[in-house]
């Protein structure tokens, strides 16, 4: 539930042995992003992230429909500052819950969307565009590569997940086939005329 906003800003870093309090880098990026002036937030991403790497993983996040992700929950993510470049990359973790809903871009009403990086990207006028792009993009991907590929695979995907023991969620293949084929459909439906404010 931790986010890149003063109010949620209770990241944490894992070691052996447990957590430890954040290191000051982490609060800087907090500090820096809350300073962005709403709707004039790409500056902010572009000092502070790899834009492209961002703009995907958000991307990814919403079309793969991940309700436990970063942009529906602000869960289930890692954060690393590359000190060579002074940029951080968010990884995600815990992807279980993709492939599952097919939620628009702004989420619904019981699971909008409350990642702070992509709400902030939605309400600036040159950001929103660019993830927009991203989302169609992807959607594409699903449609045109992912899709048929899975139906490929599909056999030997239903054994393997038959046979790991630590699956947590489903393992349902053919509802998996069935999101992806619909997705970029589903997506377009979704959109919004313009972005959020």
């Amino acid at each position: 539930g931790a986010d890149f906003t003063p109010e949620n800003d209770w990241l944490r870093v894992e070691e052996s042995g447990g957590a430890v309090a954040a290191p000051a880098d982490l609060h800087a990026l907090v500090a820096r992003l809350a300073e962005a002036p709403v709707g004039d937030f790409l500056p902010a991403l572009d000092r502070s992230f790899h834009r492209d790497e961002l703009l995907d993983f958000l991307a990814l996040d919403i079309v793969a429909g991940n309700d436990d992700g970063y942009v529906f929950n602000h869960h289930n993510y890692l954060a690393y500052h590359a000190p060579e470049s002074d940029r951080w990359t968010l990884v995600p973790w815990g992807t279980d819950r993709g492939f599952t809903r097919p939620l628009p871009p702004q989420g619904d009403l019981a699971t909008p969307a409350v990642g702070a990086l992509a709400l902030r990207c939605w309400a600036d006028p040159a950001c929103a565009p660019l993830l927009q792009a991203r989302i169609d993009a992807i959607a594409g991907d699903f449609h045109d590569w992912l899709a048929p590929e899975l139906r490929g695979h599909a056999a030997d995907i239903d054994a393997a997940c038959a046979a790991d023991p630590r699956r947590e969620f489903r393992c349902d293949t053919s509802g998996i086939l069935d999101f992806v084929a619909r997705r970029r459909e589903t997506l377009q439906v979704g959109l919004p005329a313009d972005p959020p404010p």
